[in-house]
């Protein structure tokens, strides 16, 4: 194999992988809470829960603290927060990606990553093509 067929392999795996991320990416679910927390027997916790600042016992004796969220009506956990985009509660919510237009929780944080990982490679695959067609346009023509 010559180095340009070693390149074009390398070219197209990386596009490969980017676009299986994508796609991957966009089919994930980022942490959506729509059925909001629950106490011990079952029961929906409801705004007077949250009032009374009523907390559950979790593992190891800490306490985790809930709220209350107003555009989707339901008690969620202290690290979910409301995406005014999307209209829904994310668990662990770190942004919304515009580009993509899709939060990016606690279930997808890792593929998004890997995601941008993927595109920079893209990056500087496309600047090394770019810079060898250069070089072998400098040889080939050197008035170019």
């Amino acid at each position: 194999m010559d180095s340009r067929t070693i390149w074009l392999l390398f070219v197209i795996i990386a596009t490969s992988w980017m676009l299986y991320g994508l796609c991957k990416l966009k089919s994930c679910d980022p942490g959506t809470d729509t059925i909001g927390r629950r106490d011990v027997d079952g029961t929906p916790l409801t705004i007077v829960s949250v009032a009374r600042q009523d907390r559950n016992q979790t593992g190891m004796g800490t306490r985790e603290e809930y709220s209350f969220c107003v555009h989707c009506e339901i008690v969620v956990g202290a690290m979910t927060k409301h995406c005014k985009l999307c209209g829904r509660c994310v668990s662990g919510f770190d942004h919304h990606c515009v580009w993509l237009m899709l939060c990016v929780g606690c279930r997808n944080h890792r593929l998004f990553i890997l995601f941008i990982l993927s595109i920079v490679i893209e990056n500087f695959l496309f600047i090394g093509a770019a810079l060898a067609c250069k070089c072998i346009l400098n040889v080939i023509h050197p008035t170019l």
